[in-house]
């Protein structure tokens, strides 16, 4: 695949799912989440699954999106950032 002549691409993204994730509650569990990032804008979040260090992540979650630009500016906004942080963080239980 030759970079230099695509311009406009279209990338889909799935979050399927997470492993041994840090338990961030004081029950143990978490309530994880996924933000993703390009450049400084957070262009996706996919929906929170409860109570789960192992989550898998579904269309119920909103687990997937089109990311539409071209190479250079996926590229020149340092790629994607993919964050996976707790709802709730140091509360449930």
């Amino acid at each position: 695949l030759d970079f230099v002549d695509m311009d406009e691409k279209i990338l889909l993204v799935e979050i399927v799912k997470g492993r041994d994730l840090l338990a961030s509650d004081k029950d143990g569990s978490s309530d994880p989440y996924v933000k993703v990032k390009l450049g400084n804008q957070y262009i996706h979040k996919t929906d929170i699954v409860h109570k789960n260090l192992n989550p898998e992540f579904t269309s119920k979650h909103n687990h997937s999106f089109v990311i539409d630009c071209s190479i250079s500016e996926l590229f020149g906004n340092g790629g994607i950032y993919i964050k996976v942080k707790d709802w709730d963080r140091g509360v449930g239980g």
